[in-house]
């Protein structure tokens, strides 16, 4: 019994020790100008950057996203796969047999 608050102890130390890393702009700003709390978002390169003693702080030439924004969508939203009056299968139709289903 004597174990349990020395290891709620160690536990709640260790916890302390740990600390949410906050890179400069390292984050792309969402939708609407969004980004993580402590950042704001900075439309000149659209990118969130860390608010530190009031001032954002700035990000190097190099601070680039992995992945740039998709533009566009894969297909056009008009574009249908099959008319819905096509069926694949009736309703009741099982898809997998009780044996293969998990």
């Amino acid at each position: 019994m004597a174990r349990r608050p020395l290891a709620l102890l160690a536990l709640a130390f260790l916890s302390s020790c740990f600390s949410l890393p906050t890179p400069d702009c390292v984050f792309v700003c969402g939708a609407d100008g969004h980004c993580p709390p402590s950042y704001v978002c900075v439309p000149d390169d659209n990118m969130c950057h860390l608010v530190v003693n009031g001032a954002t702080a700035t990000c190097p030439a190099s601070a680039t996203p992995d992945a740039a924004p998709v533009e566009m969508v894969d297909a056009p939203v008009e574009m249908v796969d099959a008319p819905p009056e096509m069926v694949d299968a009736p309703p009741e139709m099982v898809d997998a047999r009780p044996g293969d289903a998990p």
